[in-house]
């Protein structure tokens, strides 16, 4: 019994070596000499073609930057263009509100006149009505002074 816990601990200490070596051995990179690979002789050219490469990935970078600031200040204009398109709106309304509401004054104002012209003489009567004897005759001193005038 005490040989088979050796042989089971032997055997579970192989295991996990193995695995243990599989594991940071994939987590680290091989260091077989099947996979290493000498640098190239026109490490030169591999270098520069490389950098033009990575350059090219710069550039097409900032084409994608450039094109998403385009839109986003499209969009900031079109925004900036309903806001102000939104605003002439409320102009116009609040225009045609104090064109209507001096409007409503002046017929008002038109209406009140007529509303008061029964106190004014007709051309049948030079009576005025509801006003006092003293002023009944200048009324009728300044009709008479207007028939005299169209007279002449």
């Amino acid at each position: 019994m005490h040989s088979s816990i050796d042989l089971f601990s032997i055997v579970l200490a192989v295991v996990l070596a193995v695995g243990g070596y599989t594991l940071f051995g994939s987590l680290f990179g091989s260091t077989s000499l099947k996979e290493y690979r000498p640098p190239p002789k026109n490490y030169k050219e591999v270098r520069k073609r490389r950098e033009e490469r990575e350059q090219r990935i710069k550039l097409e970078y900032e084409e994608k930057k450039a094109l998403k600031l385009k839109a986003r200040n499209e969009k900031n204009k079109n925004y900036e263009e309903k806001k102000e398109n939104k605003k002439r709106e409320i102009e116009k309304v609040a225009e045609t509100k104090r064109i209507a509401k001096e409007e409503k004054k002046r017929i008002a104002k038109e209406n009140k006149k007529d509303f008061f012209s029964w106190l004014k003489p007709t051309e049948k009567t030079t009576h005025y009505k509801n006003t006092t004897i003293e002023e009944n005759s200048i009324n009728e001193k300044m009709d008479n002074l207007i028939k005299e005038l169209k007279d002449l």
